[in-house]
């Protein structure tokens, strides 16, 4: 499967759509997967993701895999009561615990390099045996650009090899969420929606990374999320186009939904639904 092949995948979306929580929920879909295969193979092993947020602090980052995993509100909410203190402290947060290692730089005035964060990352992986690292964002790392490199988009590519290797070596798949540039406008005041070629830095993004997609939310308001696949290495394990997720707020989990074509506005949206 693909948590087994040790891909590098870059992720992108403007602010706010949606990047961090679909890969939140994404883990904890392959948690769900790989309990699955436990039940029917004693020897397969727990499955563990690293998280290295600097926008998101891990006791929230925590509250929100609990309640996409066990599908129950963390707050109470509209749906409902929340988990339950004593329930969180004998079996959710030991599940947490199991399944999720966090990577945090301590100091939030500063930048943490890469270097730091690839011997971070090595030393979980081959602890836990990590099949996901998750870097959110690219953007809050320093890339050790040296004074002697005049072309960054160049030395952007170099780093992300790096990142290509070390995805290889460990066989772990690491998601790189990072920001685009800027988008202009259009003439309603709407922008494009964005993929690799519009990301801030360096093509390299979109050159050297096996998987790529595009996180994005048409209108805040309603429950669908899409997923766009603007690069794809291997077409077993996902192929070009849309795909569109009902997103619960309440649980921040995602769920298969069917949706009308022209939500997206797009010619080449297919749309998935397990009912």
């Amino acid at each position: 499967s693909l948590r087994d092949t040790g891909s590098l995948i870059v992720t992108t979306g403007l602010s706010g759509k949606g990047k961090t929580t679909f890969w939140n929920a994404m883990s904890t879909a392959l948690i769900l997967h790989n309990d699955i295969e436990m039940r029917a193979d004693p020897s397969v092993r727990p499955f563990h993701a690293v998280i290295c947020s600097a926008e998101m602090h891990p006791e929230i980052m925590s509250a929100r895999l609990m309640a996409a995993y066990f599908n129950q509100p963390f707050w109470d909410s509209a749906r409902g009561a929340g988990m339950a203190e004593d329930k969180i402290q004998s079996d959710y947060l030991p599940w947490t615990r199991r399944h999720y290692s966090f990577i945090r730089w301590p100091d939030r005035g500063t930048q943490p390099s890469v270097t730091w964060l690839k011997n971070r990352l090595r030393e979980l992986v081959r602890r836990t045996g990590a099949k996901l690292a998750i870097i959110d964002p690219w953007q809050e790392f320093d890339d050790e650009m040296p004074e002697r490199m005049h072309n960054a988009s160049k030395w952007i590519g170099k780093v992300l090899q790096g990142f290509v290797g070390l995805a290889d070596e460990l066989k772990c798949n690491i998601v790189i969420i990072v920001h685009p540039t800027k988008l202009g406008r259009d003439k309603d005041g709407k922008t494009h929606i964005p993929d690799g070629n519009d990301i801030a830095d360096s093509v390299h993004f979109y050159s050297r990374c096996d998987f790529g997609l595009t996180v994005h939310r048409t209108d805040m308001a309603r429950d669908e999320m899409m997923l766009r696949v603007w690069k794809t290495k291997d077409a077993r394990f996902c192929t070009y186009g849309d795909t569109v997720l009902r997103f619960d707020e309440a649980t921040f989990r995602l769920w298969p939904k069917p949706a009308e074509v022209d939500l997206l506005q797009t010619a080449h949206t297919r749309v998935h639904w397990n009912d």
